[in-house]
């Protein structure tokens, strides 16, 4: 398509690329350019991966012409402490967004919110950035996979729990090292029932282990090591009988041990495969 060519070359121009690693953009078939795909059949672009490209300078709004890109990869760029441009929030189709470690900084846009087709959005790894509010991650409905590591939640406090309730479809969670100190311990249980991934390492969280844990019965990967968890390790942890990786080191948590493996050789198909319990005190 002429008129996709044309913004993707204007999208080029507000690019720093000292490596040269768009030169193959140019010719008229840009569905042959690198980083990006097309659909056969309408001949679309559908596709824009510009991965560890070392790219910098300024993301040009040019993309919201490219109506049919449903998958978006920037990461492992470097575009300088800027801020995340909020017409990203304007690319309805997009169903993969991935903006990790590529130096962006400041708030997070409550605009991307509006992305309900989205299914992956990956914003961790931005030492810069950071949020006073995730109330904008209900929008995103249809989401599976969400990675906020290392970005500043400090504001956010306890009402991260509430947000990231409101996605049903969540499988993978990781917020490590995001500055969290307090967990909401009055929620009766947890919407999260297809979670797989909840990644939790190295906050400063101090509470006991939340009963609601025990809601997640498809919990393969628990990470919770690096925290301030405290208090006895409760015997229910031992009936989440997919986990495979479970880890509770670095913490102030004691006991119950013994009645925790006691629940997992009671599971039918008992999955752990990984225990990590040292560094409590």
């Amino acid at each position: 398509m002429e008129s996709e060519r044309q913004q993707l070359l204007d999208f080029k121009e507000g690019l720093m690329d000292p490596f040269g690693r768009l030169s193959s953009w140019v010719g008229l078939d840009c569905c042959k350019w690198q980083g990006v795909r097309c659909k056969n059949r309408t001949g679309h672009v559908t596709v824009l991966n510009l991965q560890n490209y070392h790219l910098g300078g300024t993301i040009k709004p040019s993309l919201l012409h490219l109506k049919h890109l449903t998958h978006l990869n920037l990461a492992e760029n470097f575009f300088g402490g800027t801020q995340i441009p909020k017409f990203l929030g304007m690319l309805n189709n997009l169903r993969y967004l991935d903006l990790y470690s590529s130096g962006y900084g400041g708030e997070i846009p409550p605009h991307l919110g509006n992305l309900s087709h989205l299914q992956v959005l990956n914003l961790g790894g931005n030492f810069g950035l950071r949020a006073e509010s995730l109330v904008w991650l209900s929008g995103l409905s249809s989401l599976e996979s969400l990675d906020l590591g290392r970005v500043d939640l400090y504001d956010v406090r306890g009402s991260w729990l509430k947000a990231v309730n409101m996605l049903p479809s969540l499988v993978r969670l990781y917020l490590d090292g995001c500055q969290l100190k307090s967990l909401d311990l009055t929620l009766p249980s947890l919407n999260l029932t297809s979670l797989e991934v909840l990644d939790l390492f190295d906050n400063p969280i101090k509470s006991p282990l939340p009963h609601w844990f025990s809601n997640l019965t498809n919990l393969q990967v628990l990470d919770l090591r690096s925290n301030n968890f405290y208090g006895s390790i409760p015997f229910w942890i031992g009936s989440l009988c997919k986990l495979r990786i479970l880890r509770l080191n670095s913490n102030r948590l004691h006991g119950g041990i013994m009645g925790v493996l006691d629940r997992f050789s009671a599971c039918q198909n008992n999955s752990l495969e990984i225990l990590y319990l040292g560094g409590n005190y």
